[in-house]
């Protein structure tokens, strides 16, 4: 920018196709494809002390798998999942002091 201060957009876009943690692709265990967006903006000040971001991550809120495990008989075959973050957005403020 004209000031000396640094202006900086950012956009992270990644997808995911159907993974299957089963050698027979059990639908059950089976994470089904996923898309996800995130944006940043970020201003830094020409003396570089103070940096700005706002962001938004998972702009469409949807949530996937990351992983289904099995468990066994000690916890009755149950099955759980990891499961992606929902959409979050924030704003976070950086204030650096002395030498840097």
């Amino acid at each position: 920018m004209k000031n000396g201060s640094i202006f900086a957009l950012l956009a992270a876009y990644s997808s995911t196709d159907d993974v299957h943690y089963s050698p027979f692709e059990n639908e059950k265990e089976t994470a089904q494809a996923s898309d996800r967006f995130d944006l940043r903006a970020t201003w830094t000040s020409n003396e570089q002390n103070i940096v700005v971001s706002a962001f938004c991550d998972n702009v469409s809120d949807e949530v996937g798998v990351l992983q289904v495990l099995r468990h066994g008989k000690a916890e009755h075959f149950r099955q759980t999942a990891g499961m992606t973050m929902p959409r979050m957005y924030g704003l976070e403020l950086t204030y650096k002091m002395g030498a840097y």
